[in-house]
């Protein structure tokens, strides 16, 4: 609890452990917040072993964990997007259960609210040479005078992770 009486609810933390990140990992070894699971997560590292809709596992549809997390925060905003127009009685809806989606602060909210949504619309995707998709680079996004997008790459490392490996990694921490 804050000084100021805010109580932070959040029960899990991902953050991207290798660059910048890399320094986290020691600082959260040093100082554990009770109740809070901390989780490294290297984008970088291979898809989940996560089956699709289509048929397809994470491991044959992305090049890497950070395609496969991106992807599945599109496709919650795809979802919502349905809901949405299933809301307002408009062609292309459907009712999904409130759990599959996603909602993001007002821009009235403040600066970072903005600069989410704005990094949001400029990371684009493509498919490699495999045919995988995979998400545009920092360099790449460099050379287009594009910023780092971190506030989106937070957003959407909250949907990387969960292979069966990560999941026996929580039940084993549980259990202690």
């Amino acid at each position: 609890e804050r000084s100021d009486g805010w109580v932070c609810k959040i029960g899990s933390l991902r953050y991207d452990s290798i660059g910048v990140g890399h320094g986290i990992t020691a600082v959260m070894k040093r100082n554990p917040k009770p109740g809070l699971v901390v989780t490294g997560t290297n984008v970088g590292n291979p898809p989940t072993d996560t089956r699709w809709p289509d048929g397809e596992t994470a491991q044959e549809k992305f090049n890497s964990l950070k395609a496969e997390a991106w992807w599945t925060m599109r496709e919650r905003f795809k979802l919502t997007h349905e809901a949405v127009l299933f809301a307002e009685g408009k062609d292309g809806g459907h009712e999904h259960p409130l759990s599959d989606l996603i909602s993001l602060p007002s821009d009235s909210e403040g600066p970072a609210a903005m600069q989410l949504s704005v990094e949001l619309s400029m990371v684009r995707w493509g498919k490699n040479e495999r045919g995988k998709i995979q998400i545009e680079s920092k360099k790449e996004l460099s050379s287009r005078g594009i910023a780092s997008p971190d506030f989106a790459d937070s957003l959407a490392l909250t949907f990387a992770g969960d292979s069966k490996a990560e999941k026996w990694a929580q039940f084993a921490t549980a259990q202690i």
